[in-house]
């Protein structure tokens, strides 16, 4: 994927596992934080995070450091509070 094409919320990503297995996530956010942008992804009521890097044209999803994992979800915490 290029650049150009970033996921979005409410989009469904397919994920594809170090074996090679494939699961369907629906993304919930798309969160842009110090110039980096992370996806929130959930299949039934397990929230995943990811950061979004790009890597010879393609949208790669890297592991999220714990203490930045909790960062982010306090902001998705508050996005979400001040939406009701």
């Amino acid at each position: 994927m290029e650049e150009s094409q970033i996921i979005e919320a409410d989009d469904s990503i397919l994920i594809e596992d170090q074996d090679g297995n494939e699961t369907t996530y629906h993304v919930d956010a798309v969160i842009e934080m110090d110039s980096k942008n992370y996806v929130l992804y959930s299949e039934g009521d397990i929230l995943s995070i990811k950061e979004i890097v790009y890597e010879n044209k393609e949208q790669l999803l890297v592991d999220v450091p714990t203490e930045q994992m909790e960062e982010l979800m306090s902001a998705y915490d508050k996005a979400l509070e001040e939406d009701t």
